[in-house]
């Protein structure tokens, strides 16, 4: 069966005379094979026959190939597979896998009809068609140039829970309402903390319990021993890691609440002012992942738009203070693109955010609208790599006068932790320039510490075959 499934995909449409007879082979996988090669080229099923038989495998035992045929179907015969595809997506007894089967070969065929026929499938039971519902409704409402329209419409109302069948029910509200820590989870507690007073927390603390003398053997300061930035930075990771999680495939989340949130993400794809008015509502939701949603699909809204209208803007500048990270990473993002005279002042306050992530979309925000100035500059600094990273790249794209400079700084800083980086920004700038600084910080002989910072940052700047970065 696999040489004959192998044979259908490389060989079929030079001996299409054979695929009626192919398609009920008795193996699945070859007749999932022929229903592969009919989606490519739909042309290749002539006759009638073709019809009747691929209907016929929308009831097939086999969940995969039922949903094979279902795409074969719409391909094939889209004017008269629409009521089969829609008896076939609505059955809530047939295998999840056939169903989506069905939901695709409506999507391919895109006429109005089948566009309605997917609309209440939002509210399904099963989360992986509700899923696959909604994106679909994306993607068609974006190929639309009208607006409204139907499928748009749809997702605004899943948003906002207006869509028939999101009403709740007693059994959902409970499973919304976050439950007490239980005692297994205290008792998790007690052993983390157990676990901790039992076992050394480094090699090195394992030698100093095992040998009380070992301080004095190896010569460790009284103070304790000095960090590199990179051991600080290795820190800081570990302290924000709070243990171990297991995360369920499917979030026990309410389906209600499961369709707003993901309502509010596909949202995002479509740059359109009810749209974004719309999400900047959503952005004082009462659910906290709505938000958050909200927020991030507005970032990729203004992106595509160019902008957002002002009281969109206003929105987001009423969440900015919020003490959740994700939404305002996401805020922050959006502002960036929101394309309004008050941004700049408002995102060079973030870059002095608690979270590094923040300052670093900050960072971004102001590069994106060519605003780089003495504050980004100051994040050359910043304890965190990846903040002045982002403050290096912004420096080097704003190209201003001293950044040469001032980059050639940034790759010795931090015992020369970016030289690399260095090298490559200072590349989009002047090489020669560059390399006279670097080549200068060799003739220093006191400065010996430093020469292999200077010599990877001239390799990586005058890297050979190397494309200059846009």
């Amino acid at each position: 069966p696999e040489l004959r499934a192998e044979a259908v995909r490389l060989c079929a449409t030079v001996h299409s005379e054979r695929l009626l007879a192919l398609a009920d082979d008795p193996a699945d996988q070859v007749q999932k094979a022929v229903m592969e090669i009919l989606v490519q080229t739909p042309d290749l099923a002539e006759g009638e026959e073709w019809g009747s038989l691929l209907k016929a495998k929308l009831d097939s035992s086999n969940p995969q190939l039922a949903a094979s045929a279902a795409l074969a179907l719409a391909s094939v015969a889209p004017q008269i597979s629409l009521d089969d595809l829609i008896a076939v997506s609505s059955d809530v007894d047939r295998p999840i896998d056939a169903r989506l089967g069905a939901l695709r070969g409506l999507s391919l065929i895109g006429s109005e009809p089948a566009v309605q026929s997917i609309i209440p499938l939002i509210a399904d039971r099963e989360r992986p068609l509700r899923i696959e519902v909604m994106a679909t409704l994306a993607a068609i409402a974006r190929a639309d140039a009208a607006w409204p329209n139907p499928a748009g419409e749809a997702l605004l109302q899943a948003l906002q829970g207006e869509l028939a069948g999101m009403e709740k029910d007693a059994e959902e509200v409970a499973t919304d309402v976050e439950a007490p820590a239980s005692e297994a989870s205290s008792e998790e507690a007690a052993e983390v903390t157990e676990v901790e007073d039992s076992f050394p927390t480094s090699t090195l603390h394992s030698i100093m319990s095992e040998y009380p003398d070992g301080a004095k053997a190896l010569d460790v300061p009284e103070e304790g021993i000095e960090l590199t930035p990179m051991d600080m930075e290795r820190l800081a990771l570990a302290k924000r890691i709070k243990g171990k999680k297991c995360l369920p495939v499917v979030p026990k989340v309410a389906p209600y609440q499961d369709i707003r949130r993901f309502a509010a993400r596909v949202l995002g794809d479509l740059s359109n002012i009810a749209v974004a008015d719309a999400l900047a509502e959503a952005l004082s939701d009462d659910d906290q992942e709505v938000r958050r949603a909200a927020a991030d699909s507005l970032a990729r809204v203004a992106a595509q738009a160019g902008g957002v209208p002002t009281v969109v803007t206003d929105a987001l500048l009423a969440t900015l203070g919020e003490t959740d990270r994700n939404l305002r990473l996401s805020v922050v993002r959006a502002l960036g693109a929101a394309g309004d005279d008050r941004i700049a002042d408002i995102l060079k306050d973030r870059l002095g955010d608690d979270d590094s992530f923040v300052r670093t979309e900050a960072v971004r925000a102001l590069s994106a609208i060519g605003d780089v100035g003495t504050e980004v500059e100051a994040l050359l600094e910043d304890p965190d790599p990846a903040v002045r990273l982002a403050a290096a790249e912004a420096v080097a794209g704003a190209g201003s006068e001293g950044s040469i400079d001032r980059l050639v700084r940034f790759a010795f800083a931090f015992e020369g932790y970016h030289r690399r980086e260095a090298g490559r920004l200072l590349r989009r700038i002047d090489v020669p320039v560059a390399s006279t600084r670097f080549v200068q910080s060799l003739a220093d002989d006191t400065g010996k510490r430093t020469w292999p910072v200077g010599i990877e940052a001239l390799e990586e700047l005058n890297r050979p075959f190397s494309k200059p970065l846009n």
